[in-house]
């Protein structure tokens, strides 16, 4: 018996999917690709036989039926078993949430679509004008969806026949949702009533054709029903439901601040006044004018997040809407301003979408996108600058070429790669070209042609190889662990591995370490080669006591060239192991300057000379100070216990050092009034014992009084304004926010 075309279909996309990295194994990526391209085939093929047998005069409605459904699995399992052939091959990325996401997502869509193909074919008698209208069918549902996406803050996608898509792809870690299985319910409900319609007319008993009619009747109401509370069922979102479950909302002239209910009145101020700063700010970079306000969104969580529109770890902006959706951080928000540049950019960008792209930014160029966001935000990462990170990268030979970042390889790169390349790129055509120039590219979504690129690509390497002399020592260093993250798009069952990774390191933090070894081994059997995955089985062997395993360990890792900067993280868990638990503070003490003595990154390194610095102290300070700079372990201090102590000694101490701590924890706990008063203690108690720590404390200070400036303290802005008139600020990322100070003032 000849194979249908639906299995051919089926089996020749599945063998496709099984030859791309990102859809090789099941999961969220073949789900969605099998779930929109096997329905409109399924219901046009089925529609053009279903109309060749009325024409014949042997069509049998329930026959008919049955053998559409029956086409339609054989085409699922086919596809099915392809998968299940292709994870024998890795069977260490064997994952029953991927073959959960073929289950839910393409074979009840499939089901639907033949059902869909009946109906069509019964009703039109022209062959291919059938297949045509059952296979726009599927495709005009995924339109729906996509008119529902544009309509509202959600970037998640409930599709009928395609089944679930749960947001952004650097959101690596989602898993299965609950929501998927009731919306599933749902496309049941529907499905059974559309079936019974179709099989009733031709069922010869009166009693069995009244049934079927009350259960197609009762089905179409329960599904009408449950499609009205989707929003309820989390199949859908709205801004009326955003609202409801943050509650509250502060406006200003630039901006209005979505936030939770419970957020205090200096932060909502403070939140509204550094969202328009920026919003001032990035239209004086990019010579723009937005004339409605930005919508800021900020959620309490990333869950919270995720339920509501969609994105968890990943923070969102619509261009076309002019929201951004973040979650609560202390001040000033890590990324705020790089998502509110992309609302700005949008005003260089075309209709409908306001993102660079062809078809008005429907086909994005995410080069471009996250490129101008990142040369505009200019936000170092761990102390280094997008060109000091380029630059470093350029120095290892790993910079990736300027053609592939503003074409489709961006999003085949590692984002730490991608985000700050392409960033130091478009802020290299700012200052050359011009935010005109670059506004120009930004609309017509293209830099330029392939000689047009690589001059500029050559003028950019030239900066950088300048500008590589001014890094930090330990950039290169920390270029080369971030490396290792090689992208969603080109890494070997990258999904599973990034749930793994996170449920590691959850039950890590709360101190189950036998669970996160469990985990660590499952990493391991995926890549035994990956030197993250070495590096947390060596830290979890110390902190379950195993000092002397973890140290073999680590010499290993010195002779297979481990980056420096993550044998530095080991000794530093090796060193708090030893002085906390074993009450071993001289072995401690050279694991600490070990570490020290590798290039890393200024916050390891500060927190490593505070380590030092209390090992040569007396109880109770040796405690207090490490208390608040190392992971306590399995019997943590309490917060109020903590600070008492601190409290005490600072008030004793000839140095300004645990004042500082104690301010640090202060600003952490949302109390920067407090943070602020214990910070002048500091000074005036005394110098802080090391460099780093002396410039740590001043940028603290900043960002305190520019914190106090931007809500309206009076005495911080007079602070800020006498700093200001001797000193420039060291943490330039503030700039913008004095100036809106100034402006206020």
């Amino acid at each position: 018996m000849r194979p249908s075309f639906e299995v051919l279909a089926a089996g020749g996309i599945a063998i496709a999917l099984a030859c791309v990295t990102v859809t090789a194994t099941p999961g969220i990526e073949s789900a969605a690709v099998l779930g929109v391209l096997l329905p409109p085939l399924v219901a046009g093929a089925h529609a053009r036989r279903v109309v060749r047998d009325r024409l014949r005069g042997t069509h049998d409605p329930l026959r008919s039926v049955i053998a559409g459904l029956v086409r339609a699995s054989g085409a699922f399992v086919l596809a099915f078993a392809i998968a299940l052939g292709r994870l024998a091959l890795e069977p260490a990325c064997a994952d029953a949430s991927g073959l959960a996401w073929l289950a839910l997502g393409p074979l009840p869509g499939m089901l639907l679509a033949a059902l869909v193909g009946e109906l069509v074919g019964r009703l039109l008698r022209r062959p291919r004008l059938a297949a045509f209208v059952a296979g726009i069918v599927p495709v005009l549902a995924l339109v729906v969806v996509a008119i529902e996406i544009y309509a509202t803050p959600a970037v998640y996608v409930f599709t009928i026949f395609g089944g679930h898509w749960p947001g952004p792809i650097y959101d690596e870690s989602r898993g299965l949702p609950d929501s998927l299985l009731s919306y599933r319910l749902v496309t049941l409900l529907g499905a059974v009533a559309l079936a019974a319609t179709l099989v009733a007319p031709s069922t010869s008993l009166r009693a069995l054709r009244t049934g079927l009619r009350v259960v197609a009747l009762a089905c179409l109401a329960g599904f009408v029903v449950a499609t009205a509370a989707g929003a309820t069922l989390g199949h859908r979102t709205s801004l009326a439901r955003i609202d409801d479950a943050l509650g509250g909302r502060i406006v200003g002239d630039r901006c209005s601040v979505h936030l939770p209910s419970e957020t205090p009145y200096r932060e909502r101020r403070r939140l509204l006044a550094e969202c328009e700063a920026h919003v001032v700010d990035i239209e004086r970079i990019l010579e723009v004018r937005r004339s409605a306000r930005v919508e800021a969104f900020v959620y309490r969580s990333s869950e919270e997040k995720a339920e509501l529109v969609g994105a968890g770890d990943t923070y969102v902006a619509k261009p076309w809407r002019g929201e951004v959706h973040v979650q609560r951080e202390s001040f000033p928000h890590e990324v705020l301003r790089h998502e509110i540049v992309h609302v700005i950019a949008g005003e260089l960008g075309p209709w409908p979408f306001r993102t660079s792209g062809a078809l008005g930014g429907l086909w994005m160029n995410p080069g471009l996108v996250e490129g101008i966001a990142v040369a505009v935000a200019w936000e170092p990462r761990d102390d280094l600058t997008p060109d000091e990170w380029s630059a470093a990268m350029l120095e290892l030979g790993r910079l990736p070429r300027a053609a592939d970042l503003f074409g489709s390889g961006f999003l085949g790169q590692g984002a730490s790669a991608s985000y700050a390349a392409a960033g130091s790129f478009v802020a290299h055509l700012l200052r050359t070209r011009g935010p005109r120039a670059v506004g120009a590219m930004y609309l017509r979504g293209s830099v330029g042609d392939a000689a047009a690129i690589a001059r500029e690509e050559s003028a950019w390497h030239a900066h950088l190889r300048r500008s590589l002399g001014q890094a930090p020592p330990a950039a290169l260093a920390l270029v080369r662990v971030r490396l290792l993250d090689r992208g969603l798009l080109s890494t070997r069952c990258g999904r599973l591995r990034a749930r793994i990774s996170d449920r590691m390191v959850a039950a890590s933090r709360r101190h189950d370490y036998a669970g996160a070894l469990r985990d660590c081994a499952e990493l391991s059997a995926i890549d035994p080669d990956d030197a993250l995955v070495r590096v947390n089985h060596a830290v979890l062997l110390g902190r379950t006591g195993h000092i002397d395993a973890a140290e073999r360990e680590l010499s290993a890792m010195r002779e297979a060239d481990v980056p420096g900067a993550l044998r530095a993280r080991l000794h530093t868990v090796l060193g708090d192991v030893l002085v906390r638990r074993h009450g071993d503070p001289e072995r401690a003490r050279g694991h600490f300057r070990a570490a020290l003595a590798i290039p890393q990154d200024e916050d390891l390194a500060r927190a490593l000379e505070v380590r030092l610095l209390a090992l040569d102290l007396d109880e109770p300070a040796r405690s207090a100070i490490l208390d608040a700079v190392v992971d306590p372990g399995d019997e943590p201090r309490s917060e109020v216990e903590l600070g008492a102590r601190l409290a005490w000694i600072s008030a004793r101490a000839d140095d300004g050092l645990p004042a500082y701590l104690l301010a640090r924890r202060l600003v952490n706990e949302g109390r920067p009034r407090e943070a602020r008063a214990m910070l002048a203690r500091s000074f005036a108690t005394g110098r802080m014992p090391t460099e780093r720590t002396t410039v740590e404390r001043r940028r603290l200070d900043e960002r305190l009084l520019v914190e106090g400036a931007l809500v309206g303290d009076v005495d911080s802005r007079t602070s800020l304004g006498l700093r200001l008139a001797s000193e420039s600020l060291l943490d330039e990322g503030l700039a913008p926010f004095v100036r809106a100070a100034s402006i206020a003032r």
